[in-house]
């Protein structure tokens, strides 16, 4: 805390304040609660958590569910950023030191941005746009209120044994900001971390359910079979959720095991004569027994035509293993961009197996790299995309770097 006083103090007095909007999914109070819960923290940063109904006043579920999280963060900024902000508010681009534009801002023949600063009416400047420093500050300040608040909730949860689903949120949080040289009256504003892309932005739809009647005979011959979802397609969807939430280490362990779980169940029915063996004895690494075991178990196989185009996801493998062990006996951490590559390990591993194991629809829901170094067909139901428009901001005149 007094390192922060004293950047505070070098800075001169100038901050930038944050908070973080979460709705949380599926908790209520009980007894009902009308007045905020808040929980201070001080180290390493000064973070205050309030938790409140959003139910109406007066009705019969006031303080009981609707839950929104709002968490507080102060940071020291320099004098130019803290105005940039508060003139930001009154939509003015304020050009200070670190910022890739210089005024005017014309983009595909319309001025975006006057000479004078002047934001154009219903446009919002890129996140990319933004000085150097005020992208750092959002970009501090997003982690820093995220895994504060993510690890005060998982506490809370475990500390009452509170009925709650793994993950925290029913939508991603929201963060807004606030310059100290902002009026009085001034409320806190939306920050948009989206940066622009061509065109129109399109952003991929959850994985939902597509039907026809190609998928329904397959999803017949599975049920006249008499199959079950597989316990390690259960145990990744645990592992998925779980780092969506960011609860990045227990799903690294997660991830792992339903790995091995796959590998092990695999091994075990296609030679029986080794199940006890993997259940009740140390059994190698799972790398080596998916690089070395497995292409001997499917010397013949007509679906993968060359093992060696596989050795770049069994060296994924290998990290995945290494860093479970490093988390599992030594409490190390990880973060999101490694553990999305993770769950991608993982998945592609498993549904490879279930390849191997007879299911050749499953060539279909591998990482679309490994489908096309082995020539597996893409999938036959459509991505579903939704497109908002965001038009990107390609100035016209390649703009002077402010120094």
């Amino acid at each position: 805390m007094q390192n922060a006083m004293n950047e505070l103090a070098r800075m001169g007095g100038e901050t930038l304040s944050f908070i973080l909007v979460s709705r949380l999914k599926d908790v209520s109070f009980n007894p009902q609660r009308k007045e905020p819960l808040i929980f201070e923290v001080l180290r390493p940063s000064r973070i205050r958590i309030n938790i409140q109904s959003t139910n109406p006043l007066g009705s019969s579920q006031e303080g009981f569910d609707n839950l929104e999280c709002k968490s507080y963060l102060e940071l020291p900024t320099s004098r130019q950023c803290a105005n940039f902000v508060a003139h930001l508010a009154d939509k003015i681009y304020l050009p200070i030191e670190g910022a890739s534009i210089s005024l005017p801002v014309r983009v595909r023949g319309v001025e975006r941005i006057s000479a004078n600063g002047k934001i154009l009416d219903g446009e919002s400047v890129p996140f990319e746009l933004y000085p150097l420093e005020a992208r750092e500050l959002v970009t501090s300040a997003w982690e820093t209120l995220m895994s504060t608040q993510a690890r005060f909730l998982r506490l809370l949860r475990w500390h009452q044994d509170i009925d709650a689903p793994p993950d925290l949120y029913d939508s991603e949080p929201s963060i807004y900001w606030r310059s100290s040289r902002s009026g009085n009256g001034d409320e806190h504003r939306h920050v948009s971390r989206q940066v622009s892309r061509d065109g129109e932005l399109w952003l991929p739809t959850s994985h939902g359910i597509v039907w026809n009647e190609f998928l329904e005979q397959e999803l017949q011959q599975l049920w006249e079979g008499g199959n079950d979802e597989p316990i390690a397609h259960e145990l990744l969807r645990e592992a998925s959720l779980l780092t969506l939430n960011g609860s990045y280490r227990s799903g690294l362990l997660m991830a792992a095991t339903a790995v091995e779980t796959a590998v092990k169940d695999h091994i075990g029915k296609l030679r029986p004569d080794t199940h006890w063996i993997l259940q009740n004895l140390p059994s190698p690494p799972v790398e080596k027994m998916l690089r070395k075991y497995l292409p001997d178990m499917h010397a013949h196989s007509a679906v993968i035509s060359d093992w060696k185009l596989l050795n770049p996801l069994w060296k994924a493998c290998g990290k995945l293993f290494e860093a479970r062990n490093a988390t599992a006996h030594g409490g190390a951490d990880t973060d999101g961009p490694s553990m999305r590559q993770h769950i991608q390990t993982a998945s592609d591993i498993i549904y490879i197996l279930d390849v191997l194991a007879g299911r050749l629809w499953a060539r279909q829901r591998v990482n679309f790299k490994i489908r096309d170094a082995l020539g597996w067909p893409a999938p036959i139901e459509p991505n579903v995309f939704i497109s908002i428009s965001q038009p990107r901001w390609e100035i016209d005149d390649t703009p002077k770097m402010s120094s």
